[in-house]
């Protein structure tokens, strides 16, 4: 069985000017769906979107590192389904000049 990949986004309403998005992932696999908390959509110097996987401080402030490692090709399928989502959220709040994000079913949410 091949994933199925949920995006939810929660649109950045604080301070912090490169924080585009808050993002949840329901990754549905054969064996159930798994659920990433944390992930961010990014703004860089440059103005273009990044996508971040979840991450934790590294003591002593040395960095970040993910919670969670998976394979690059999965990384990648789940930075292109959330910066779709966020391109077809911006595309539909320029159009219809409201805020909102991608739903995920119900039955998806834990």
């Amino acid at each position: 069985m091949s994933n199925f990949i949920l995006i939810q986004l929660t649109p950045s309403t604080g301070n912090d000017s490169s924080l585009v998005a808050g993002v949840r992932v329901f990754l549905a696999t054969d064996v159930g769906v798994i659920t990433f908390e944390g992930c961010r959509l990014l703004r860089d110097k440059q103005g273009l979107i990044r996508f971040s996987l979840s991450a934790h401080n590294v003591q002593g402030g040395s960095g970040r590192l993910p919670i969670v490692e998976l394979v690059p090709n999965l990384v990648e399928q789940i930075r292109l389904a959330a910066i779709r989502a966020y391109e077809s959220w911006q595309k539909s709040t320029n159009e219809n000049k409201t805020i909102g994000g991608s739903n995920v079913p119900s039955d998806y949410v834990n």
